[in-house]
């Protein structure tokens, strides 16, 4: 394996440990909102999440769009 192979397996593998609670995680979306919730958001967990979506939707063949608006 060359060093630049090497590398890249390196940085998925520290990436996979980082993230495997989430990975595996029943409720992704509750884990998200969870967190929102302990950052300070307040009243816009619905927004938020959907925009949570949203942006994970980039991984998709065709993400989606968001447009939020309000007074």
């Amino acid at each position: 394996m060359d060093f630049q192979a090497r590398q890249k397996a390196a940085a998925a593998s520290e990436a996979w440990e980082k993230g495997k609670g989430i990975a595996e995680a029943d409720d992704i979306l509750g884990l998200f909102r969870e967190e929102a919730e302990r950052h300070g958001v307040v009243g816009e967990l619905d927004n938020a999440s959907i925009a949570y979506l949203v942006a994970t939707s980039r991984l998709f063949k065709r993400p989606v769009s968001l447009l939020v608006k309000g007074p």
